[in-house]
């Protein structure tokens, strides 16, 4: 019987899952800084230069910090811009009478100043000094949920006090704009880490545990988000933060629609280059004897984009695959022969 794949999306199995992301190993120090940008000022793209390095000395060195972007449409021409960032502003400036334009930094939940200058050596002497003891945050998400565009985060707060903010905010890297106007016209300006949503618990006795769902923009590719939370003081002029957790990236976890099979028959013999990709890819095939090979493609709805029967020899074989007409987004790659089928996800970017 011919089997329905537009049934694909009804369900969606996880098939790396419960990965948990936590502050709470011996209390590990956690900053927190925030960069409060726009596509409209000339100083800006320096400091968020200095965000990216920033984040890539977090991965590298393994630090619990947590560095967010939040670009705000303070400039006619803007491209892309972050309505966290405003709701933020608002908030802040109840605190700190001097915020009042880009680029600004705000770490700890302090007002620092503009720029983002020698940030790994700012960092390193930041994430030294002690942070507030015993509280502590642990994420976790259980389901990405590719057809409906759904991230569920699970999160446990121990050591607070009632009266202070969760907020988990959900981060997008790889955005490019090109601007044919005001300070910036005629530059790339590249944004990582910017904060697309941003969900927030006023903590009592009865929450401090519980789970937070996101629904993000279709536009939004998967492998480019991350996961990260803090929690702080939201009270008068007490905008202290006391604990989090540094961000995490959504490829960790990844999705196949129930209704195809996941056995994996020889699991390393199939590659595909470079995955993310922009819609032009090659997959490397390696193969022990001749057999029939069925390849296809569905888009995340189950629908069939790409179909190619062949058969292989004693060798390796290459295809190159062009899907860039198609959205952005991911994509189910579906190998069958007569030893089974094997599943794989392509990310077009």
């Amino acid at each position: 019987m011919k089997k329905n794949y537009f049934l694909f999306a009804t369900l969606l199995l996880m098939i790396f899952i419960n990965k948990s992301y936590s502050q709470c190993d011996s209390l590990k120090p956690f900053v927190l800084i925030e960069l409060y940008t726009s596509e409209g000022c000339s100083s800006c793209p320096t400091s968020e230069a200095g965000l990216n390095n920033l984040i890539k000395y977090e991965d590298d060195n393994n630090k619990n910090i947590l560095a967010i972007s939040e670009l705000c449409a303070w400039f006619a021409g803007y491209k892309i811009y972050s309505p966290v960032g405003i709701s933020r502003i608002g908030k802040y400036k109840t605190s700190i009478s001097a915020f009042n334009g880009t680029p600004t930094n705000v770490v700890q939940g302090k007002l620092t100043g503009s720029g983002m200058t020698n940030v790994a050596t700012r960092a390193t002497s930041l994430y030294a000094l002690p942070s507030a003891v015993g509280v502590c945050l642990e994420l976790d998400t259980t389901l990405s949920n590719i057809s409906t565009r759904t991230l569920k985060v699970n999160y446990e707060v121990t050591g607070s006090d009632s009266g202070q903010t969760l907020s988990v905010a959900l981060m997008e890297s790889g955005l490019v704009s090109v601007m044919t106007a005001g300070e910036n016209a005629g530059k790339t300006l590249k944004h990582d880490n910017m904060c697309r949503l941003m969900s927030s618990v006023l903590l009592n006795k009865t929450n401090k545990k519980g789970t937070i769902t996101f629904t993000y923009a279709a536009n939004l590719v998967p492998a480019n988000l991350r996961i990260g939370g803090f929690v702080q003081w939201f009270l008068d002029t007490n905008t202290d933060v006391l604990g989090g957790t540094k961000g995490f990236k959504l490829k960790d976890v990844v999705t196949l629609p129930a209704g195809v099979e996941n056995k994996k028959t020889n699991p390393n013999r199939l590659t595909i280059i470079p995955n993310p990709n922009n819609g032009v890819f090659e997959i490397n095939l390696s193969s022990n004897k001749p057999e029939d090979i069925n390849m296809e493609i569905f888009s995340i709805t189950g629908a069939p984009i790409y179909k190619e029967s062949f058969k292989t020899e004693l060798s390796l074989i290459t295809k190159q695959i062009d899907i860039s007409k198609y959205s952005q987004g991911s994509y189910f790659l579906k190998i069958t022969s007569k030893d089974g089928v094997s599943n794989h996800i392509i990310i077009k970017q």
